[in-house]
């Protein structure tokens, strides 16, 4: 049979998830369930544009949410420029545990990867959004740095992680995955070859100042504030993911984009 050639394309990807859960126990008592959320988007391997809108929904009386938006567009560029943007968002969103709740009037995320033929692709998080969030009825405060518009291409932000000591350091309580090892080290990987790490300098609640990304309440469980996982060509981020426990356990995130693509043959 003889050899054939095919011309290098872009494989476009992209996903846009306003919400989404599953129900490991409820009064102690394990259940598995999952939670059927509002719609999400992808892009088709040659790009496009999708958008799903909802007016929201709920599961019994642990989630609700509001109005959700989720949307991903895959184009390519008169420069050569291959573009994925995903944006996800959600409003009126709630979590009980018991009753203990966390809210968000609304939370909004959009992730832009600009390919070119040669090298990594820039990843930038924009437009993001924390409104109105609240536990047990209390304002929480996120700070946020934007360290990936800085370093827009994996490559530049590990450069910096091994370089920049005062860079490292404050990233040693906002890895989401392994420790950070010591200075000069590679950021550390998951299994899947992820470096996972949070864009969140501090959370300000109930008039107490916590550095890093994670809030925990007893009888709610933990808050994990805007985790990124990233590798060469992706930036997945997610701005709230629940591990709640006691009452009710139960995984839950929201709202999160995924871009990346890649060139082939």
């Amino acid at each position: 049979m003889p050899n054939s050639t095919h011309p290098q394309r872009f494989i476009f990807h992209g996903n846009a998830t306003p919400f989404g859960a599953r129900i490991v126990s409820i009064d102690g008592k394990p259940v598995f369930d999952v939670v059927t959320g509002p719609p999400c988007t992808s892009l088709s391997v040659v790009g496009g544009h999708h958008r799903a809108e909802s007016k929201g929904s709920r599961y019994k009386d642990i989630f609700s949410w509001g109005v959700t938006l989720a949307e991903s567009k895959g184009e390519v560029r008169a420069d050569g420029h291959h573009i994925t943007t995903v944006t996800a968002s959600i409003e009126n969103v709630s979590a009980k545990n018991g009753p203990i709740e966390f809210f968000a009037e609304k939370l909004s995320i959009t992730t832009i990867a600009d390919h070119t033929p040669n090298g990594q692709p820039e990843i930038i998080l924009t437009n993001t959004e924390f409104k109105g969030l609240k536990l047990d009825g209390k304002p929480v405060d996120v700070e946020l740095d934007d360290d990936f518009s800085k370093f827009p291409t994996f490559a530049k932000f590990e450069r910096e992680y091994q370089r920049n000591e005062d860079f490292y350091n404050k990233y040693q309580n906002r890895l989401t995955h392994g420790s950070g090892g010591t200075f000069g080290s590679k950021l550390p990987r998951t299994a899947g070859g992820h470096a996972g790490v949070s864009f969140i300098n501090s959370i300000r609640w109930n008039g107490k100042k916590t550095k890093g990304h994670v809030l925990a309440l007893k009888g709610f469980g933990k808050i994990h504030f805007g985790e990124v996982l990233m590798k060469d060509n992706n930036r997945r981020g997610t701005l709230v993911r629940l591990a709640m426990g006691s009452s009710t356990g139960a995984d839950a995130a929201f709202p999160a984009t995924d871009p990346n693509g890649s060139w082939g043959h």
